[in-house]
């Protein structure tokens, strides 16, 4: 996967270099030039959310710092402390054809998050919902009901009416104060919904599984078999919903899967997958690319396959991104870039000694985009 322009927005790319051999009379074009356009106010809102519950945070306030990338400038950054009920807007004049800002979210209950947003000039996005994940060793010394666990990462605002709520998990020690038992966590949990679930899921089933799944009691604790058995079957919903092309749905399962303990790395690729169908490019990448750097954590013998996918999840975002452009040199540069992703992972499938289904699977799914790919080049938008 191309790391260099992964965090930019599609406007961006017209600054990436060709690879070498993409034209015939050249290896690559110079660095962007001074903007041509008129400066214009450029604004990203986000909120932060419990990932658990979707709602306020449990602490009272919620710091958030940002840097600017993108345009390249001297010193344009920013740190506010804001109640966790308000929406957060961060904005900037420039005069190229994006902005885009690091920003970091920080509140004392709470993992705290990095990120990169992006919006076109003189354009207005979100407000963008950011998930936090609640930490085990903080207490929360907020008011409200955001008390649960879940995933964190950035979606855009829900659609709403997709019906892939995922079930938020409880309280700690809400057993024991119910009056419940305190003996085995697991014991006595419903995985018949699981069960159903991966029965559906096994025969291609998708509208089922994800109907099933989404029924799944959520486990007392974060750890233990039956969260292990939770985590996949969210990382299942996430691919089920994929499939539907319910795409705010399968990022909302996801995003609470990636939250607990090794959901393994497909939960990871998925993720890219739905963060990118999504329009979040930057974040789809960045999953990807975290993927990358923490590959010594994959079991050996899974490795080659998983880091042979990030490329072929890569060049979807990529071809995602071809799609989205109208301008002939974008156009040029978006298909480039998502035709040699696939191919780097068609090479890299090759060389696997015994590709799995999943993979080949994906190497007939990664031709065919390469042929819509070259036939969008030609049409030329």
């Amino acid at each position: 996967m191309r790391v260099g322009r992964a965090l930019l927005p599609v406007a961006t790319l017209g600054a990436v270099s060709l690879a070498a051999g993409a034209c015939s009379d050249s290896v690559g074009s110079g660095l962007e030039g001074p903007p041509t356009a008129a400066p214009e106010m450029s604004r990203i809102v986000l909120q932060a959310v419990d990932a658990g519950t979707g709602g306020p945070l449990a602490d009272p306030f919620l710091t958030v710092r940002h840097l600017v990338r993108y345009p390249i400038t001297l010193d344009e950054t920013g740190s506010d402390a804001i109640p966790v009920t308000q929406t957060h807007t961060i904005q900037h004049s420039v005069a190229h054809d994006s902005l885009a800002v690091e920003v970091r979210l920080e509140a004392e209950s709470y993992h705290r998050i990095d990120t990169v947003l992006s919006v076109a000039r003189g354009g207005s996005s979100g407000p963008m919902t950011v998930r936090m994940t609640r930490r085990l060793d903080r207490a929360a010394g907020g008011q409200g009901n955001s008390t649960a666990e879940g995933g964190a990462g950035v979606a855009p605002p829900s659609s709403g009416g997709d019906g892939a709520s995922v079930p938020s998990l409880p309280r700690p020690g809400a057993d024991e104060a119910a009056g419940g038992t305190t003996g085995d966590p697991d014991a006595g949990m419903d995985r018949a919904p699981l069960r159903r679930g991966d029965q559906a899921f096994a025969r291609g089933d998708w509208a089922q599984a994800a109907a099933a799944y989404r029924s799944m009691p959520s486990p007392p604790r974060r750890i233990g078999a039956y969260a292990r058995e939770y985590t996949q079957g969210l990382v299942r919903l996430g691919e089920s919903e994929l499939a539907l092309g319910n795409w705010q749905g399968a990022l909302s399962a996801l995003e609470s899967a990636v939250g607990f303990d090794a959901p393994g790395y497909r939960a990871s690729l998925l993720l890219a997958h739905a963060r990118c169908a999504t329009g979040g490019v930057a974040g789809g990448r960045q999953a990807l690319e975290q993927l990358q750097r923490t590959s010594s954590t994959i079991p050996q013998a899974q490795r080659a396959t998983a880091l042979a996918l990030v490329e072929y999840y890569g060049g979807i975002c990529s071809q995602l991104e071809v799609e989205a452009v109208t301008n002939p040199r974008e156009l040029l540069r978006a298909g480039t870039g998502a035709l040699a992703e696939f191919q780097t992972f068609l090479d890299a499938a090759e060389a696997l000694p015994a590709p799995s289904p999943e993979v080949s699977a994906a190497m007939d799914d990664a031709r065919r985009r390469q042929d819509e790919v070259r036939a969008r080049l030609r049409g030329g938008g």
